[in-house]
This record gives structure tokens, sequence and C-alpha cells, in this order.
């Protein structure tokens, strides 16, 4: 072997060292790659974390407005102007006028029925006169709602008031139970309230009766019997002339119709 094309040692150790700077320089430069990396998931990250709770957010509120918004299937409101609504609420104002009032035998049982439709506008369009002319004020006036009988319950629909449902109506609906207690008592149960599909709680729905109560001048024992269930009347019964009196023995509650079984007594009977 030639002296050329063998390199001596030593010279093989000045090639060492002459690279020997450059190993640091790549180790530092891997490193740095490496941290890039770290930061750039932790930013993927991040972001992709950031926009599934903006998604889920804004899934939610669309949820939730389509759950408020919700509006049952029977909510018709009549108006109160219309000349259908007057002619039926006057019909059925004289159907119950004539049946109040027919003679009967001495406890004869008979039976009062009415319809969705008929109570919906005698409530909207003859209520208001009829509690004016007693001197209480009406605190649904101007505002629409409707009613509506099924499975056992009566179901009472009202918009919400104020400047944020303006864009889209909001019905709230509560669901009451009616019946004669065992002393002869009438219960009007409040069984609950929504907002669409939304359930309120009691104490929402206490507060709104309270203010109503106060607005129409009714005693607020009133409220207090409708929560709890007990007799909101002492007597479910109508004095309909000095000398007789319309006795509820019962109340049933069908999809679409509402029957009061009834008895017609002499007044000094009609104490049990």
């Amino acid at each position: 072997m030639s002296p050329v094309s063998a390199p001596t040692p030593p010279t093989r150790k000045l090639n060492k060292a002459r690279h020997a700077p450059a190993r640091p320089r790549l180790v530092a430069d891997a490193d740095k790659r490496r941290s890039k990396k770290r930061q750039q998931k932790w930013i993927t990250c991040i972001c992709a974390g950031f926009a599934i709770c903006v998604i889920t957010c804004v899934g939610l509120l669309i949820f939730a407005d389509s759950v408020i918004s919700a509006r049952p299937a029977w909510w018709a409101p009549p108006d109160a102007t219309h000349a259908r609504t007057i002619a039926t609420a006057q019909r059925f104002e004289r159907r119950i006028s004539d049946r109040m009032t027919m003679l009967r035998d001495q406890e004869e049982r008979w039976v009062l029925q009415m319809s969705e439709d008929e109570v919906s506008s005698w409530f909207a369009s003859r209520l208001p006169v009829w509690l004016e002319a007693e001197g209480v004020g009406w605190p649904m006036k101007g505002r629409p709602f409707d009613i509506s009988f099924k499975g056992g319950s009566i179901f009472v629909g009202m918009p919400m008031t104020g400047a944020w449902q303006r864009r889209k109506e909001r019905v709230v609906v509560a669901e009451l139970g009616m019946n004669v207690s065992e002393d002869g008592g009438l219960v009007v149960h409040l069984k609950g309230v929504t907002l669409g599909r939304l359930p309120l709680p009691d104490a929402w729905a206490k507060g709104h009766l309270q203010a109503a109560a106060h607005r129409a001048a009714l005693d607020p024992a009133t409220v207090d019997a409708v929560m709890t269930g007990t007799s909101a009347l002492r007597e479910a019964s109508l004095a309909i002339n000095p000398h007789r009196i319309v006795r509820v023995e019962a109340i049933t509650i069908e999809d679409g119709e509402l029957a009061l079984t009834c008895v017609t007594v002499p007044r000094a009977h009609a104490q049990r």
C-alpha cells in the first residue's frame, strides 16, 4: 500500500476533530423539531377542543330553542272578536243556562257536557265581560289562550310575553286536574307547567299564579290550594235562584270533552 492511499492515524484523528462540533448541532436541531411538533400537536388539540365546544354549544342552543319553541298540536287560540267565536260562546252560554234552570225531579242526576271549542270560545269572548260585570279584572285580558281536555287533565296554553320571544311564539302550558272531593269541595290541582317541552319549576308557576290572583283580587289562599291539591271551593255548587242549587257530584275529563255530573236540590237541602 502506498503512503498516499492510506492516511496515517494522526490524519484520521484530525478529521474526527474537524467534524466533532457538528454532532451537538444535529442533536439540538432534532430537539427543536420535536419541540415544535409537540407545540403544533398542543395547538391542534386546543383548537379542536375549542371547535368541539363551539359546535356542542350551538347544537345545545338549537336543541333548546326547538324544545321551548314546540307548540302543542291542539294549540289554536280562538280570536275573541271573531264572529264564529262570539256565536259559539253565546250558544254555549244559552245551553248552560237552559240546562241549569230546567225543572227536574228532586235529587235527579243529570250530565252537563262541554267541548274544547265551546269552553275556549267562552273563555275568550264571554268570561272577561262577565268578570268585569262582577267587578273583577281579568288577568289574561288581551292575551290569547287555548284549552284542551285530554287524559283526565285540563291543559291551558298561553303565549309567553316579552321582547325576547317576538321572533317566535313560545307557549306555556299548565296541566290541571279537577275533581270533587269526598266532602263535596271543588279541587283544582296544578300538575305541572311546561314551556314548549321544557318543564318549569313549581316556584315559577306559583309566583305567576300569585301575581295573577293579585291582579284579579282573588284570595291568595286559592293559589296555595291549587298548588297543594286541596279544595279550592268548599262546595262545588252554584245557586241558580233563591230556591234551588245545582251541585256538582263528579267531574269526568275525556279526550276533547269535559262532563259534569250534577244534581239540582232545594236550597235548604244543599248542605250535605
